[in-house]
């Protein structure tokens, strides 16, 4: 509607909420005009209503007097806010399975640190260390069981420069942020996430096991470059380690090796293929896939009941 914008939530596409809302009650269509991916939903919704109430139309409505980029900008912000490090400072480390698909918002300078499966009798030390190079960048996980999906840039794997979901709709006219970093991850592995900016000397901390084979994608959606012109890249590290977070990472390189449901494929002699099998971006991506309908219940009954 001219001068106002639906900012809202959804499981599924941006485009399939749109096409529910064309109904009687509205003169226009909806246009899509932003979209967002988030583990932390409801809580980027009420924070991004909570940065626009002054202009929301009507407070029982998601409807706000302010332009589709006043919107965008509010909803990145909005993710900034909650959907951080923060969100994932946990007692026990997140573990990701099969499956699972998670998106981590970045602030710049932030590092990741790569830490391998402990084996006994060995001295740990890190695998590889990355960097977010801007705010509101997206550092996607995604588990799989099969190691023939993922694939990683600086390992050389077939398709470690292939954009898994280039896409965010259907039609292929939604590009996703770019891809600035592909990586990949197996079982047993753990990520550190380190914040040594913020209330210092404290650092903030996130970590993840894995228990499956995960695809990791680092997107950007402000691409920044040096001084002779190269992008700035998830390996082109620059952060200064304070020794909060050297401290953290040692501690982590000394847990217990993280419980898994079967060995680590590197423990069992022959190594894993990777990248051999590429996924569909549906595989990624499954809201890609069209939201089933619900079945009407039959004539003359209603659900759970008959009517006589």
């Amino acid at each position: 509607m001219p001068g106002m914008v639906k900012v809202g939530r959804y499981k599924h596409l941006a485009e399939d909420r749109a096409r529910e809302l064309n109904n009687t009650a509205v003169p226009l269509p909806f246009d899509v005009a932003y979209r967002a991916a988030t583990s932390h939903p409801v809580a980027v919704e009420r924070r991004a209503h909570e940065l626009l109430a002054e202009h929301r139309v009507n407070v029982k409505r998601e409807f706000f007097a302010v332009t589709p980029k006043q919107a965008a900008d509010t909803v990145r912000q909005a993710s900034l806010d909650v959907a951080g490090i923060q969100a994932w400072d946990t007692e026990e480390p997140v573990m990701l399975r099969t499956g699972d698909r998670i998106a981590l918002t970045l602030r710049a300078s932030q590092v990741f640190v790569v830490l391998p499966y402990r084996q006994q009798f060995t001295q740990p030390e890190p695998i590889d260390m990355w960097q977010a190079q801007s705010d509101g960048d997206l550092l996607e996980l995604m588990a799989t069981n099969l190691p023939e999906h993922a694939s990683g840039f600086s390992t050389g794997d077939p398709g470690g420069d292939v954009d898994p979901v280039p896409h965010l709709n259907r039609t292929g006219d939604a590009a996703n942020g770019s891809i600035i970093g592909k990586e990949r991850l197996e079982p047993g592995q753990r990520l550190l996430w380190l914040d040594g900016t913020i209330n210092q000397p404290a650092c903030l901390i996130a970590l993840f096991e894995f228990d499956a084979y995960c695809q990791v994608i680092y997107r950007t959606w402000t691409p920044r470059v040096t001084e002779d012109g190269s992008p700035l890249i998830l390996n082109a590290l620059t952060t200064n380690f304070t020794a909060t977070m050297v401290a953290a990472t040692r501690g982590a390189l000394q847990m217990n090796r993280p419980k898994l449901t079967s060995q680590p494929p590197h423990s069992q002699g022959e190594p894993p293929t990777f990248g051999g099998n590429p996924a569909p971006a549906n595989y990624w991506l499954p809201q890609l896939d069209r939201p089933k309908r619900k079945k009407k219940p039959p004539r003359g009954e209603s659900a759970g009941r008959s009517v006589q």
